[in-house]
């Protein structure tokens, strides 16, 4: 029989046992608690986005024969006082990045990494590229910080004709490794 009525009632049954209504109370106790960390997971999703900073970034490719590239894989790791962040690929679908001579416009959407100390640019696929300065517009700044290729250090996989990563700083500073 029934020890509550309004439950087995809610479940489908009049004659459910106490031990079957736990079971399924104990089923839609998951379902709920489930449902609701897709809830919480979502929201702190939309939390993260909402209180990312937007980075606007122009990047200046050299206007130099050869300087220019058609397949280089660039990744920039955004280096601050409270953290470090990662772009992941940076490319424009659609578009020739990097070519001689341009200026290239790219929005990041991250986390707040603090005061903005230097950039790390690592790079793949057999291609060769010299990057001539990065202008970096952090929202909320007035200012934008530069920061330069100095020595015009080129990068490119093949050690031969250039290094894989390079750190350029706004004081100065390239740090090739």
């Amino acid at each position: 029989c029934c020890i509550f009525a309004e439950v087995c009632f809610a479940v489908g049954s009049s004659q459910s046992t106490g031990k079957q209504w736990y079971q399924r109370r104990v089923r839609g106790a998951n379902v709920y608690l489930v449902t609701k960390m897709r809830v919480l997971f979502i929201v702190s999703i939309v939390l993260a986005v909402s209180s990312a900073i937007r980075y606007r970034t122009y990047i200046s490719t050299l206007d130099r024969k050869h300087a220019g590239t058609d397949s280089i894989d660039l990744r920039i790791a955004f280096i601050g006082s409270r953290s470090t962040v990662n772009t992941g690929h940076v490319d424009k679908k659609g578009r020739d990045d990097f070519e001689r001579g341009a200026t290239d416009m790219f929005d990041f959407y991250m986390a707040d990494v603090g005061q903005l100390e230097c950039l790390e640019l690592t790079v793949a696929n057999n291609d060769m590229w010299i990057m001539q300065h990065i202008l970096v517009y952090k929202e909320g700044r007035t200012l934008p910080q530069l920061f330069r290729n100095t020595k015009l250090t080129p990068l490119s996989t093949d050690s031969s004709e250039g290094v894989r990563k390079l750190r350029v700083c706004e004081h100065g500073g390239d740090m090739s490794k």
